[in-house]
């Protein structure tokens, strides 16, 4: 015999998988039939070798060469023995293994049927002649833990097991374990009944010899006898026992690991001591004598030198002076007690102590029956739950003759509580199937009828249309019981229904896999090659599906995956094969054209009924020309600036161009769902729900909100439009919309607005001046020529103001420097080829208030028009003086500019001989600054010329940037 490495494990032998590979004879169920008559037989005449005779069968029948039963020995869960043996191994009947050097042992771990292959490889126990080529075992069960396993070999090479070799075993084994159970119940009440009757008898002996005392104990035994309760037993023969004796106090205890137990006791002047006492205080010599049967008196505990100072405490504790104790029995650890004692010293006479053992006999007489009475009950209860738990139903049945000896219906003898449930009819016992379905199928009788004829068992599938059920039935005679026969079987119509559902649900699968345009596929979980492929495979592919299902076809379709997706589609089939669910793209070339698709395949595990991977199912979907276009509208729509997205159900995003992540920050995970409104500005959000709210009923929006851009955190306006995606039947799907960036056209459009008020505000005031200015010019005009001349200087001055403003920006303001050169050189006084008659001194870029410079301008005008006219700057000999500086003024530190205008080197006029009154320009300065502008003025006609101060307010910030 060849010796594998040792490196092999157990799993290395088991080969169950192979079994769903292998091809399986059809089921034969005369030979079942007839197994399961043979078994029932032995079952009535010989129970106790049923489990041999279902060996015999299995061997006789040619199911296996060798076959036997192994169960784990009572008391020693380690070690199997081999109850029931037959074949080629059985002279082995009878041995025993160890529980981890035997297949036995995994199945029983296992809990599941098993198939090993030259289990000698890994067992070498297993290694006896003639060698085990293939075993096949099934856990033995009793109740729901298995005990044991049914197993069948065959030594041949040449012989293979295959499923209905699993089939019958399991069925053969399923009814021996509740044919087992059965008897062991049966054995267990028999031998409990004949213990009781022995117990009776002895017990009956002994009252015999003791006549007596047979009033008393007879009358004690007449009121035991209908208690069933071991607690009442004790407390009635406790008080029966004191009464008579005149003690103080009787109980029933036990002693365990040195605590005494009294679990109830009759008192009579003393206090009752139920419950638990320390017995520390006892020597061990003294304990020693509580031997099953002995009888331990002491006449005076105070006087007793068997017990020490602790032992007289403690009883005289509980008032004890003097007490005998009966042990009833004792094992490892337990010791059962009568005690009878008494609070004064006393003399037990051998009477008393006769009548103190026989008393206690029938105490534990009638303990140990009820504890017999509880256990003969329970076994026969468990016999009665195994009949009534049955899985399959049961009946026998008494066939009936008519007039001419014809077989014409039957009558219910006996069912079981499965019988109600999968026949839905009332209980049947007594009744014949006439009385109860009124036109039953006569089938039914003649099947009867047959098996009684031929004595042979019958397996059959019948319907019973009065009932609209269909049954598996297994029918047999019994033996010894004239026209009776037993029947087992199941209710299978759920499972015929469900196997012609499963046939149109196979057939629908069929038509919707050839009319669908995915391809629908599935392969096997273990060598991954397909089973099924509908024709749009090859469609897709290219290639016929004969073609591709040939061979290897799981490599040859890898083939066909281009090399960089190869591995994905590897990685995501063995997912599968782990029990995960997974979808994933890859793309195939077409051996036909060498185009390219791509397919996304949305793959799953098929479970068989233990829960394992069984197959592979998958629908391939061609997305190619889909993904062709969404290339080209993600190219579109990564071109263009706006921020494009999509949304569902009223605002819920659900994609956002790569704009949108780059403007806001915002990744899928975030902007997703209503995620992208904590983008939008804080009081815009109800604006950007509003919207949503009325897109529905108006077909789409457009609305203007502010959206935080990432890189400074500034929020800009955008423009947002949407628009609704419909289906050919006008349903909305989804929604398309843009955002688009206008926060410079608001803000352009915001100071158009301004510019327009302010130049209208400026038109306003420019005609205003030039009206008060033609109306005074006229009003000292001497003549038109006059007026024109005046008038016409006064309007440049204007026009010199208003070309200033019109060079501004809309935050600038005019300075003083550059308002009175521009008026100096108007007049041709200041800048290139002008003699130096002119003196500026002022800090550069004092800013004016734009409302000041009309009025100030027109000021500065007319003095240096008087000046170029009678002054300074018309004498050879004259010389203006201007200079400015700023002055802060009041709490509030308001800034002032401070103007000085002083001429020199004038010759002036006599005043007796000046003009009265005051001219247009005086006027200006003396009353319309101050009233207008809140300035403070002086003019001054000196010997030498004008001197004028003017002071008015500025502009907070006085200077202009880059002053």
């Amino acid at each position: 015999m060849t010796r594998e490495p040792p490196s092999l494990c157990v799993d290395d032998v088991i080969i169950t998988d192979d079994l769903a590979h292998r091809g399986t004879r059809a089921p034969d169920h005369a030979m079942e039939a007839a197994a399961l008559a043979t078994l029932v037989e032995e079952l009535t005449e010989r129970p106790g070798n049923l489990l041999q005779k279902l060996c015999e069968t299995l061997v006789d029948l040619g199911v296996a060469d060798s076959a036997g039963i192994s169960l784990i020995e009572d008391g020693d869960a380690g070690r199997f023995r081999w109850v029931a043996l037959a074949g080629r191994w059985e002279q082995f009947r009878g041995g025993t293994m160890p529980f981890d050097a035997s297949p036995c042992g995994v199945v029983i771990e296992r809990d599941t049927m098993l198939l090993f292959e030259h289990p000698e490889r890994v067992f070498p126990t297993a290694g006896a002649e003639p060698l085990i080529h293939e075993v096949l075992l099934v856990p033995f069960h009793a109740g729901e833990r298995p005990i044991g396993t049914l197993w069948i070999i065959t030594h041949d090479p040449a012989r293979m097991f295959d499923g209905e070799d699993v089939r019958i075993l399991k069925r053969l084994g399923r009814f021996a374990s509740a044919a087992h159970r059965m008897n062991h119940a049966l054995a267990s009440a028999t031998f409990g009944r004949a213990e009781l009757e022995r117990a009776v008898e002895e017990r009956s002996q002994a009252l015999r010899e003791r006549e007596q005392r047979q009033s008393f104990l007879l009358n004690l035994s007449d009121a035991l006898r209908p208690l069933t309760d071991a607690a009442e037993i004790a407390q009635l023969a406790a008080a029966r026992l004191g009464e008579r004796l005149g003690v103080a106090r009787v109980f029933y205890g036990d002693v365990c690991d040195d605590r005494l137990t009294v679990t109830c006791d009759h008192a009579s002047g003393v206090p009752s001591i139920v419950g638990e006492h320390s017995m520390a205080a006892f020597d061990y010599a003294f304990m020693g004598e509580y031997r099953p049967g002995a009888l331990v008196s002491v006449s005076d505990v105070a006087a007793d030198p068997r017990l020490n100072a602790a032992a007289r405490d403690q009883l005289r504790a509980r008032q004890v002076a003097a007490f005998v104790d009966l042990t009833l029995f004792r094992d490892d650890r337990r010791v059962g007690i009568l005690a009878v004692q008494h609070d004064h010293p006393r003399a037990w006479t051998p009477a008393e102590e006769g009548m103190i053992r026989e008393v206690g006999e029938r105490v534990h007489w009638a303990i140990e029956r009820a504890r017999i009475d509880a256990a003969r009950r329970k076994s026969e209860e468990r016999y009665r739950t195994l009949f009534e738990s049955m899985d399959e139903a049961y009946a026998v049945v008494e066939v009936l003759k008519d007039a001419e000896g014809a077989w014409a219906d039957f009558r219910f003898i006996e069912v079981n509580p499965a019988f109600m449930s999968h026949t839905a009819m009332p209980y049947p016992v007594g009744r014949t199937a006439t009385e109860l379905l009124g036109n039953p199928n006569p089938r039914w009788t003649q099947l009867y009828g047959q098996v009684l004829d031929t004595g042979t068992p019958l397996r059959v599938e019948e319907a019973e249309v009065t009932l609209g059920l269909t049954f598996d039935l297994n029918i047999f005679a019994l033996k010894g019981q004239e026209n009776r026969v037993a029947v087992l079987f199941s209710n299978i119509t759920e499972r015929k229904r469900a196997e012609e559902a499963r046939r149109a649900s196979e057939e629908q699968f069929r038509q919707f896999g050839h009319a669908s345009r995915d391809i629908l596929w599935i392969r096997e979980a273990q060598g991954l090659q397909w089973r099924y492929l509908t024709p749009a495979f090859e469609t897709i592919y290219g290639l016929p599906r004969e073609a591709a299902m040939a061979g290897d076809n799981y490599r040859g379709w890898l083939d066909l995956i281009l090399p960089a997706d190869r591995v994905r589609a590897i990685d995501a089939i063995e997912r599968v094969r782990r029990g995960v669910p997974v979808t994933f793209e890859y793309r195939i070339c077409r051996p036909g054209d060498g185009a390219i698709r791509w397919l996304r395949d949305t793959v799953f595990p098929i479970l068989d009924d233990s829960g394992a991977v069984m197959l592979i199912g998958g629908v391939g979907h061609d997305f190619t020309e889909a993904r062709e276009a969404e290339l080209r509208l993600k190219t579109l729509v990564e071109g263009i600036p706006q921020l494009v997205w999509r949304a569902v159900d009223g605002g819920e995003w659900t994609w956002a161009s790569p704009q949108w992540t780059e403007y806001s920050g915002q990744r899928p995970d975030a902007y997703r769902d209503w995620g992208w409104l904590d983008a939008v500005h804080p009081e815009d959000r109800a604006a950007a729900r509003a919207a949503w709210s009325q897109a529905l009923l108006q077909g789409g929006f457009e609305v203007e909100y502010r959206i935080r851009r990432q890189r400074d955190g500034e929020y800009r306006w955008f423009q947002t439009r949407a628009a609704p995606v419909r289906d050919e039947a006008g349903t909305i799907i989804e929604w398309l919309g843009t955002s688009t960036d206008i926060d410079d056209l608001r803000t352009m459009h915001a100071r158009q607005q301004v510019l327009v008020a302010e130049l209208q505000h400026r038109t306003r005031n420019l005609i205003a001046v030039v009206r008060s200015t033609a109306e005074k010019t006229m009003r000292r005009a001497a003549n038109l020529a006059d007026f024109r001349e005046r008038f016409g200087d006064r309007l440049g001055a204007l026009a010199r103001v208003q070309g200033l403003l019109s060079r501004l920006d809309e935050h600038d303001r005019v300075t003083f420097d550059a308002l009175i050169r521009a008026d100096l050189r108007a007049m041709g006084v200041l800048g290139e080829g002008c003699t130096q008659r002119v003196t500026l001194d002022g800090p550069a870029g004092v800013r004016l208030r734009s409302s000041t410079v009309q009025m100030l301008a027109m000021a500065l005008h007319e003095l240096a028009t008087n000046a170029a006219k009678y002054g300074a700057l018309h004498q050879a000999g004259g010389h203006l003086a201007i200079r400015w500086w700023l002055d802060v003024e009041g709490d509030a530190g308001e800034p002032w500019l401070h103007i000085d205008w002083r001429e020199s080197g004038v010759a002036m006029p006599d005043p007796a001989s000046a003009p009265t009154g005051t001219g247009q320009g005086r006027e200006l300065i003396e009353r319309a600054l101050p009233y207008q502008l809140r300035a403070r003025t002086t003019y001054v006609l000196g010997r030498d010329g004008v001197h004028c101060t003017i002071a008015i307010p500025v502009s907070v910030a006085p200077f202009a940037e880059g002053a």
